[in-house]
């Protein structure tokens, strides 16, 4: 029997409609379970007295307490609804005999307007932070209103864009390789997608891994997964095959080894195979403006939001924004709502460039009514002959 034991302190200050909420949660629970039976329960907390293994500096907090007021203003000033919230999650627990501690932290400023259109961004927050929380929030407040300013002001026209070289920024692959290929390959998802996997092509560029080193503080995993096994990094993808899948029993892997991929949203749920960093691996030494550069004409993807795929045959969308790229440089030309369709059989060998910019973004990852933290990311990278659509804005 596995004996699961779990304790949350989640501090949350949220701006909303003019006014700061300061909460504190704390919940502690034990779940204990066999192969056909499990009981919930409470338990005795994990913390020691006020123990946290991340925090933010009093005074960083009592500064973002001054400035976000100020943001406030100016967007109101512009007929904008904002919001900000800042969420520190401390955890502990025990798993039979194995002890661990996790956290993950961000900032969120979100903008809409009178049309329910939001504007959202996260910023990582962890211990160690070497940046300037204060920029970083009018960076992301700036790139948000200008965004709905010009959804609100500017005329679009909606555009096909076929047979077109389409440019992932850092954020926007990861993304890509979360939502098409990695839910693909967690081993309860994967069982559909077998099915058609002998026929997926794979451009040897393409390496993808899926671990935690070094993404602890973005992911709030540590050592153990939640059934106590050990987490080690996984290859997911390598020399143009599917190497191994994310798989929580010894019998589904491709190597039989188990690499701690057993998830679940708290003590109240049982597990299932999730994902928890995964990357693309550099290859080309070029960076975004070396990328862009090579392209007389492109599409550059800035950001994914959603996406989907279809196991039983390959066939996804994603949703995101974007600019056009014209003679080597990103023009003033946006396109919002843009939708990007493929099928994952073709499009992992559409790669033409995969640079060597990596970057790794946090964010929240929905499965079968449980939620967890998750990173995804990678180098900017380009794929040839894609098909898109979107409102392109020309300012």
């Amino acid at each position: 029997m596995t004996i699961y034991q779990q304790s949350v302190v989640e501090e949350n200050y949220t701006f909303m409609e003019g006014d700061w909420d300061y909460q504190i949660i704390s919940e502690s629970g034990l779940r204990q379970e066999r192969e056909t039976w499990s009981n919930v329960d409470t338990c005795d907390n994990l913390f020691n007295f006020s123990e946290r293994s991340l925090t933010i500096d009093r005074e960083i907090v009592k500064e973002i307490h001054q400035f976000i007021p100020s943001i406030y203003q100016e967007v109101r000033h512009q007929n904008l609804k904002f919001s900000y919230k800042m969420l520190l999650h401390n955890e502990k627990l025990a798993i039979d005999t194995k002890y661990d501690d996790r956290s993950y932290g961000f900032t969120r400023v979100v903008i809409s307007d009178g049309a329910n259109n939001a504007y959202m961004d996260d910023i990582t927050l962890v211990n160690d932070h070497k940046f300037d929380l204060k920029e970083e929030i009018q960076k992301t407040v700036t790139a948000n209103l200008n965004a709905a300013k010009l959804k609100s002001t500017s005329h679009f026209e909606h555009v096909h864009f076929d047979h077109k070289s389409l440019i992932f920024s850092n954020q926007a692959i990861g993304y890509f390789i979360h939502e098409i290929l990695g839910h693909m390959l967690e081993s309860d998802f994967y069982t559909g997608f077998k099915v058609i996997s002998d026929d997926i092509k794979i451009s040897k560029k393409l390496t993808v891994t899926d671990g935690v080193k070094g993404l602890e503080g973005i992911i709030g995993l540590n050592t153990y997964d939640d059934m106590g096994e050990e987490i080690e990094e996984v290859v997911l993808v390598c020399d143009g095959k599917i190497k191994n899948i994310l798989a929580d029993k010894k019998e589904d892997s491709f190597d039989h080894k188990l690499y701690g991929v057993s998830r679940r949203s708290d003590y109240h749920f049982t597990v299932m195979p999730r994902m928890r960093g995964t990357v693309i691996q550099p290859f080309d030494p070029l960076c975004q403006e070396e990328i862009i550069a090579k392209y007389r004409e492109a599409i550059f993807i800035e950001k994914v939001y959603v996406g989907n795929v279809d196991p039983a045959t390959g066939n996804y969308q994603l949703f995101g924004n974007g600019l056009v790229v014209c003679n080597g440089e990103l023009s003033s030309e946006r396109i919002l709502n843009l939708k990007i369709s493929g099928n994952i059989l073709e499009d992992l060998d559409r790669f033409e460039y995969i640079g060597n910019d990596v970057n790794v973004t946090g964010s929240f990852c929905g499965k079968l009514d449980q939620m967890v933290r998750v990173a995804s990311g990678g180098p900017t990278a380009s794929l040839v002959n894609m098909n898109m659509e979107g409102d392109v804005y020309r300012v």
